[in-house]
C-alpha cells in the first residue's frame, strides 16, 4: 500500500506560486518527483534554503524512469546521491519513518 502510495506521488511537484518569490534553492537533477518541501535554515549570513526530497520516493523515480530494479536503484541512491556532497546548499534527503518502521503492506 505504502509503495503505490509513493508512486501516485511522483506526480506531486511544488510550484513556485506556493513559495516566497525570493525562495531558490539547489535541486537534485532528475528528482522532481521526488521533491517533497523546501527547507529553511539559518545560515551565518541569513536564511537559506534547501531542496528535501523523499529517499522513497527518489527511489521509486529510478525504478519507473529507468528501469532500475529495487536493488539497484537503492545503491544508485546510496552511491551516486546520498554519497556525494555538492556544498553548503546541497538538498537535504529523508527516509520516510513509515517505510524504516516496516509499514510496507503491498509492494504492488
Amino acid at each position: 500500500m505504502y509503495i503505490r502510495w509513493c508512486r501516485a506521488m511522483l506526480s506531486y511537484s511544488v510550484t513556485e506560486s506556493e513559495l516566497p518569490e525570493d525562495v531558490t534553492w539547489l535541486q537534485a537533477d532528475g528528482f522532481e518527483g521526488g521533491l517533497i518541501g523546501v527547507g529553511q535554515q539559518f545560515r551565518e549570513h541569513g536564511v537559506g534554503y534547501v531542496g528535501v526530497y523523499s529517499i522513497a520516493l527518489c527511489i521509486g523515480v529510478l525504478m519507473d524512469r529507468d528501469g532500475m530494479t529495487l536493488d539497484e536503484s537503492m545503491e544508485y541512491m546510496d552511491f551516486n546521491v546520498l554519497g556525494s556532497y555538492v556544498g553548503p546548499d546541497m538538498p537535504v534527503f529523508i527516509w520516510d519513518l513509515g517505510l524504516l518502521e516496516g509499514r510496507v503492506e503491498d509492494a504492488d
